[in-house]
């Protein structure tokens, strides 16, 4: 597969060169980046018995293209000081292998070891493979043509018919591309996908550990956890998780720092209802301590619970879907990302 992402970037401020004075200063910041990516891949899974089953994939990624980043600054009319830094990148060539392994250790249960080394393309989809037997890559810690190597082991139990069980630990290391332009423009690139995302349904959303996309260099994260899911009745589920996580950044400017947005401590806590036909109701609490959002750690987020609530209601025949939702609510207004409490309300007609 092949792609090729072209994007510009304009930034400009004005403001006051000093409080009694009338004249205006300006800054520009402008820049240009033009990264291509080809990749090839082939993938292979087997299971020679019930007990055990293997995956591994190779994949050939090369990244090729340059950032020109510019800036002009002055007071008034005038222009002080104009700076252009061209960044040529080497050429990325590199083999990316992902391995997992699976063994059923008893009825119920499994083990699964999984390696994944994978430079995130340039585009926004592919046809490659994005998990090892059933463990997805990390997606939201690397940035196009930035380098994830993992290291996970897994255990899956289902003790029975209303009761399932998981327990992992793992490691990522991160090493995103680094230039002017790729630490300016990656913050536009976030907030526009954010501003045109749609909301989607509360009901069916996984679990994702990140509040916010973190913009970093380079760093590692070694996490473990344990989660469990329980039928309490023919109407009643709860499903709750505990990850505890350590984080390090590993570039040279912010040496021995935290990766952003990665809390030591996350818990969370789920629980569905069905009152009745065509109703489901569901109600959750997810705890993070104090983390940082800024890769030089300066902006620290409180430790502090985030709750949710929502309904949903089906017609008999399917086609109209409503649902209501009141999202980040919160005891800590200082402990969340996001200083906004959601109402929502969801129509879907299929026709």
């Amino acid at each position: 597969e092949q792609a090729h992402d072209q994007q510009t970037v304009l930034l400009s401020e004005t403001f006051q060169s000093a409080p009694a004075s009338p004249r205006v200063a300006r800054y520009e910041l402008n820049g240009a980046r033009d990264l291509k990516y080809t990749g090839w891949y082939i993938s292979g899974r087997s299971s020679p018995s019930d007990q055990f089953s293997w995956q591994a994939d190779l994949a050939h990624q090369s990244f090729s293209g340059k950032s020109v980043v510019g800036s002009v600054s002055g007071v008034g009319g005038l222009i002080n000081e104009t700076e252009q830094d061209v960044v040529t990148p080497e050429s990325i060539r590199s083999l990316s292998p992902r391995l997992g392994l699976r063994i059923a250790t008893a009825q119920g249960q499994q083990l699964k070891l999984v390696y994944q080394r994978w430079r995130r393309p340039t585009g926004v989809a592919t046809l490659a493979p994005v998990d090892t037997l059933g463990i997805p890559v990390e997606d939201r810690l690397v940035t196009a043509g930035g380098l994830l190597t993992k290291l996970r082991a897994q255990y899956d139990w289902q003790r029975n018919d209303t009761s399932f069980y998981r327990f992992f630990a793992d490691q990522r290391q991160v090493s995103n591309l680094q230039n002017r332009l790729a630490a300016i423009n990656g913050s536009l690139e976030l907030l526009t996908l954010e501003s045109v995302r749609p909301r989607g349904a509360v009901f069916g959303q996984a679990f994702d550990e990140l509040e916010e996309t973190p913009q970093f260099g380079k760093g590692k994260v070694s996490s473990m956890g344990m989660a469990g899911n329980w039928l309490l009745a023919s109407d009643v589920s709860v499903s709750a998780r505990y990850h505890y996580a350590t984080s390090q950044n590993t570039g040279a400017d912010f040496l021995g720092l935290k990766v952003p947005y990665i809390p030591r401590h996350l818990a969370n806590a789920l629980v569905y209802w069905q009152p009745t036909n065509r109703w489901q109701l569901i109600a959750r609490a997810t705890y993070r301590s104090s983390r940082f959002t800024d890769e030089a750690n300066l902006l620290r987020l409180a430790a502090g619970w985030n709750y949710g609530v929502a309904a949903n209601w089906e017609s008999s025949d399917k086609r109209l879907n409503v649902q209501a939702a009141l999202l980040n609510i919160r005891a800590n207004k200082q402990a969340s990302a996001d200083l906004r409490t959601l109402l929502s309300l969801t129509g879907i007609y299929r026709f």
